[in-house]
């Protein structure tokens, strides 16, 4: 396997259709590591469950230090090891119907990825040639806080085309005019 042409081992990772699936294939061989950062995508959607057990892993432990979720941790090193992207889809999931209210509420910002101290670390350097943009917040972390992505996008992503943002109070103060291509 070690002698697969690069162009190949891209076409195998292209094939997949999320950034945990890669990470994973990265981790079994160093050929899909080394071209790995050539995908022009990245689609993380972060399971709510993990995050649960991480809470719930902190909470049992002696220790007064929290364990953050690694989410945005995760997010800054995929989007800093790309060389160019086209298509970031971040996301955590929300409720699923087996998971009371109580185990989530907190007021933590693990999954506020409509933060915009989170949003400036990373936008800037994938918005020259960044054309689809979907950001899903967990609800219990942001529908309290009010979000300035949008004023974010809007003077940093001038070739979008595609933008969706879930589960976020999302404020239109200070926002540049875009260009309407496909907005969802």
């Amino acid at each position: 396997m070690d002698n697969l042409p690069a162009t190949l081992v891209f076409e195998i990772l292209s094939r997949l259709n999320n950034s945990a699936d890669v990470a994973r294939c990265r981790a079994a061989w160093k050929t899909f590591d080394t071209v790995s950062p050539d995908l022009p995508w990245i689609n993380l959607q972060y399971p709510l469950k993990r995050y649960i057990e991480l809470r719930s892993r902190d909470s049992d432990s002696s220790s007064s230090s929290s364990l953050p979720s690694p989410l945005k941790t995760i997010i800054l090193h995929l989007i800093s090891n790309s060389r160019s992207l086209e298509s970031v889809h971040i996301g955590a999931e929300n409720l699923p119907l087996d998971v009371s209210h109580a185990d989530v509420e907190d007021y933590g910002d693990d999954m506020y990825l409509t933060d915009g101290a989170f949003v400036k670390k990373w936008l800037p350097r994938v918005s020259g040639t960044l054309k689809s943009l979907s950001i899903s917040d967990f609800w219990v972390h942001s529908g309290w806080r009010r979000s300035e992505v949008l004023p974010l996008v809007s003077a940093c992503c001038q070739n979008l085309l595609e933008l969706e943002l879930k589960h976020a109070w999302i404020s239109v103060e200070n926002m540049n005019p875009m260009p309407m291509h496909g907005f969802l």
